[in-house]
């Protein structure tokens, strides 16, 4: 009976972990200020006015520093299917948070055993800081749910698998992407964890790295040609 008493477990905690990211949502009472407002109104211009979009938002108050714009066309999701109900970001949230506590278990259990997954529900699923980051829509809060997978590439990375390098990358690349700031803070980590994979004996060392790098740029892309289109300015 043991399997199927940790499978109830898994199930409940999960279960819990979303409902504390959903509350009052069903009587549609989210917190919804300037920034969600901001974001509607520019997933309105992409959705509605089919006008397409190459920067967010200005980041942090750094002058001439912008969010990416991945964030508004994942935006388009809930927006179109909720008809451009307000309410539709916060339960957007709540949800994608959810499937953030799920992959920490998975990846956790595949690591290690069962008993670690269990604990990253724990500590990803009810930390103060990962449900607050489900209460409304921002762009830099999908940072939090690329922890799991920035935490796997690590651990791929020390068993000397390229997937670890490609994993972090694309996360590294999404980090610049969702918040500057917050991507310049661990760029550093990114660049030491490359020059470590380059030390590593592979036959593919240069095709590996490629790749790794078209992963990184992929994000920035969008934010590059509004840069080329405007001349930098």
């Amino acid at each position: 009976m043991k399997p199927y008493a940790l499978f109830f477990l898994v199930l409940l905690l999960i279960f819990f972990a979303f409902l504390v990211r959903t509350v009052g949502l069903i009587n549609n009472n989210a917190l919804f200020i300037f920034d969600s407002a901001r974001d509607f109104l520019f997933v309105e211009k992409i959705a509605v006015d089919h006008k397409l979009i190459l920067i967010g938002p200005p980041s942090g108050g750094l002058q001439g520093y912008f969010h990416g714009v991945i964030w508004y066309y994942i935006l388009t999701i809930p927006f179109v299917l909720s008809g451009g109900h307000p309410i539709s970001g916060p339960w957007f949230m709540a949800i994608a948070s959810t499937f953030s506590v799920v992959a920490a278990f998975f990846i956790l259990k595949k690591i290690m055993n069962i008993y670690s997954g269990i604990f990253g529900i724990l500590l990803l699923g009810f930390s103060g800081y990962s449900v607050a980051t489900a209460q409304f829509i921002w762009n830099p809060y999908p940072i939090v749910w690329l922890m799991p997978v920035y935490f796997w590439g690590i651990c791929l990375l020390t068993h000397r698998s390229y997937w670890g390098i490609f994993l972090i990358s694309a996360a590294q690349g999404l980090l610049l992407h969702f918040e500057v700031i917050y991507g310049i803070g661990t760029l550093p980590a990114y660049l030491c964890m490359l020059l470590y994979f380059m030390k590593i004996k592979n036959a593919n060392k240069l095709k590996h790295i490629f790749i790794a790098l078209v992963f990184f740029a992929f994000p920035l892309i969008p934010s590059m040609i509004f840069d080329i289109r405007h001349q930098f300015f």
